[in-house]
């Protein structure tokens, strides 16, 4: 599933508000991504995940900063 995968150039806020539920973050540095459809992503605070998650949150902040406030 995973062999033809490429990397995220560009994340749609939009869509990550609709299918993400919540985000777990370990003392241990382990995350958790939940989504609404059930599914996990676990990795860990050195990942290209972890990462990207940095990316998504700052996105996600500033449109709760631009868009609900």
């Amino acid at each position: 599933m995973t062999e033809d995968a490429k990397h995220i150039k560009e994340i749609d806020t939009n869509f990550i508000l609709k299918t993400l539920d919540h985000i777990k973050v370990y003392e241990t540095g382990k995350i958790v991504i939940y989504f609404m459809d059930r599914t996990e992503i676990e990795c860990d605070s050195k990942s290209v995940v972890f990462t990207k998650l940095k990316v998504v949150s700052n996105k996600i902040n500033n449109y709760i900063d631009n868009y609900l406030y």
